[in-house]
């Protein structure tokens, strides 16, 4: 969730075993999209097929934790049983208020992860 140019995309579907659907409200992808990768543009609350997927990457602007906080509790209110990686959870003050805020089980994967914070939930 948060497509942007494409890249945490393209990284998730490396595994050409792996199907990847990346959800943005606008189109600014710009990398060239293997046969594993499903770019839409539009709300994803709409798609029922997001509640089935073993795993959620969230990447959303504005990285203030509010949007996160609206996904977290979707997730939670449809009985989601994966895994959610959330990016940035470090970088900015609404971010570590969220990652704090989680009552589920997570761990911080920074240090295998992205710089600015990597935390991933277990919904399971």
């Amino acid at each position: 969730i948060g497509t942007y140019k494409g890249l945490s995309a393209l990284a998730l579907a490396a595994n050409e075993s792996v199907d990847v659907i990346s959800y943005d409200i606008r189109w600014s992808v710009n990398v060239n999209r293997p046969r594993n990768i499903e770019f839409r543009v539009g709300n994803f609350y709409n798609d029922p097929i997001l509640l089935k997927a073993d795993f959620i990457f969230v990447d959303i602007d504005p990285h203030d934790g509010s949007n996160e906080q609206i996904v977290l509790k979707y997730l939670k209110d449809h009985n989601y049983t994966g895994l959610v990686m959330f990016d940035d959870i470090y970088q900015f003050d609404g971010m570590k208020k969220f990652w704090e805020s989680i009552e589920q089980p997570k761990h911080d994967l920074t240090h295998v992860g992205h710089w600015s914070g990597t935390g991933l939930v277990d919904f399971s």
